[in-house]
């Protein structure tokens, strides 16, 4: 072997050990096809990191931390729905989308039926940034009990709706499930008849006493 090639051979093999270390686990204990995935591609890697670095800081700065943990559970189990043929594309994809949302604006308002947010206790939290007419809401958890049985282990559905807020009253917002209603009063949000019906599938419900925290 010539000089050339050895250095060849050398320049591949720490090209190779810094494309398995840039990844935010350890890429020598990687077992599932997503963590295969992005320890072989460098670009998914670099999301990997910089998705953990968002995380870890938003656990630091956003007012409900326990709600960011379930939401990226959530996000982690929806990647396992990414075809097998296109992995890599769908990976980067819904990791770039993850990076923004992990990204919290300090004139976010935000309101939860509990500060220490339970998942499975139903709770539910609502964010809502005036300056970008953005209204985010997530929760309000139940368990469906015939798809429980079916799947013979617990199965839950919640609401959700991501939307555009109408005016600058705040008083309704647009979504893809359509139009909600809602009033902000003393910090207190509630929502008006039929936002259940658009948001809420199975028996997910919207929790009383939702408050704004800080």
């Amino acid at each position: 072997m010539t000089y050339l090639k050895i250095w060849i051979a050398a320049l591949f093999l720490i090209v190779g050990v810094a494309n398995v270390s840039a990844a935010s686990f350890d890429c020598g204990k990687a077992s599932s096809k997503t963590e295969k995935a992005i320890c072989s591609d460098s670009e998914l890697s670099k999301l990997d990191e910089d998705l953990a670095a968002s995380y870890k800081e938003m656990l630091k700065i956003h007012p409900v931390p326990e709600y960011i943990k379930a939401r990226q559970r959530d996000w982690l189990a929806l990647n396992k729905y990414c075809d097998a043929k296109k992995l890599n594309e769908c990976l980067k994809k819904n990791y770039k989308e993850q990076v923004a949302k992990l990204q919290f604006n300090k004139n976010t308002q935000v309101y939860t039926s509990s500060k220490k947010f339970s998942y499975a206790g139903g709770d539910m939290v609502v964010e809502i940034i005036p300056e970008f007419s953005k209204i985010s809401i997530w929760g309000g958890f139940a368990q469906h009990n015939v798809a429980s049985q079916d799947q013979g282990k617990p199965v839950l559905t919640g609401c959700e709706f991501e939307g555009n807020l109408k005016g600058k009253s705040m008083t309704s917002a647009v979504g893809d499930a359509g139009e909600i209603s809602f009033k902000i009063k003393n910090n207190m949000f509630e929502f008006d008849d039929g936002a259940s019906e658009k948001m809420c599938s199975g028996f997910a419900r919207i929790p009383a006493d939702i408050q704004r925290v800080k």
